[in-house]
């Protein structure tokens, strides 16, 4: 199972205002301050628990989401995988180090916290990845590899968040930091 599509949510944990940020985003690309070739801001503040602000990008986009209540930062990579992310879990290290850069940037030019001890993994493709249990071992094999490697922290649980079939298949993940070797 490869996807072609993957977007991975860190929760913010202190208010949010979304108006504030939009120049935020338009510098972002007016300064290159990420990866990426990013395009433009859409502002969807006016749906509930919608995307709030959308910076899109060709390769991948970034949002400041609302989903379920709970605020984040995502960013979810559509096209063009670089030739060294042929696996998935080099897919889902790419895209984590993708949206922890936005998470830094919203840190110090937003002064916003976030938790990156809870991860949300979204594969929007449900063609290539389908919500079903063996998509979800999948996943869950691939996060846990080499002891959570992939997520550059260790993985102390992992779940579904829903098992319906007509969702995409979605994955919350907790973790702690590693342990440095004495």
């Amino acid at each position: 199972m490869l996807p072609n599509k993957i977007q991975v949510k860190l929760f913010i944990q202190s208010a949010v205002d979304l108006k504030g940020l939009i120049p935020v985003f338009h510098r972002w690309i007016q300064e290159d301050a990420l990866k990426g070739l990013l395009i433009d801001v859409a502002d969807y503040r006016h749906v509930p628990n919608g995307p709030g602000l959308l910076l899109m990008g060709h390769e991948g986009d970034y949002a400041l989401d609302l989903a379920d209540g709970r605020p984040g930062i995502v960013y979810k990579h559509k096209r063009d995988w670089p030739t060294d992310t042929n696996t998935l879990e080099t897919r889902l290290s790419f895209v984590l180090d993708r949206v922890q850069q936005a998470a830094q940037l919203l840190r110090s030019q937003a002064d916003l916290i976030i938790n990156e001890e809870e991860v949300e993994v979204r594969f929007p493709d449900r063609l290539t990845t389908p919500n079903t249990a063996e998509s979800f071992s999948a996943v869950e094999s691939s996060l846990l590899a080499d002891n959570g490697r992939t997520l550059g922290k260790q993985v102390t649980d992992i779940a579904q968040t829903s098992a319906d079939q007509r969702q995409s298949l979605a994955v919350l993940v907790q973790t702690a930091p590693v342990a440095e070797p004495v």
